[in-house]
């Protein structure tokens, strides 16, 4: 889901988002909804544009996977670029590693049509405590 960039600041993501999750929620139960940003943590020529797209979900209560660093499924040999994983959950404040694994196995499968044993996986998870906070 995208706003014209012409549109943006006058509450139509927000309306859009919350629609949808409120829709997505009343059809399919409530669920965590994953959501993967580009990291505002890392410098970059778009600093500001990821730096808003972060605060633009957690206004809407998203909230971060800590401590966790995230390794987007790309396909191709290229580095990955740097990600955070925020997660929408209206009373979720921990999450557990087995759970984050399944995320993880199916954002992998679904999503970008990787292994569920992708070596990734293993890699974001290896220093990973059991629990982890959402903040």
């Amino acid at each position: 889901m995208a706003v014209d960039e012409t549109q943006r600041g006058i509450g139509l993501g927000s309306t859009l988002l919350k629609q949808s999750i409120e829709h997505l929620f009343k059809t399919q139960g409530t669920r965590a909804l994953l959501i993967e940003i580009d990291s505002p943590e890392k410098n970059s020529d778009e600093q500001a544009i990821r730096e808003k797209r972060e605060q633009f979900y957690r206004r809407l209560g998203a909230l971060k996977i800590d401590p966790f660093d995230y390794i987007l499924a790309l396909k191709s040999s290229e580095e990955a670029p740097p990600m955070e994983l925020l997660v929408y959950h209206p009373h979720m404040k921990t999450v557990s590693k087995s759970t984050l694994q399944t995320w993880l196995e199916k954002l992998y499968v679904n999503v970008y049509g990787c292994s569920q044993n992708d070596p990734r996986i293993a890699q974001m998870l290896e220093s990973t405590p059991p629990i982890l906070n959402l903040i």
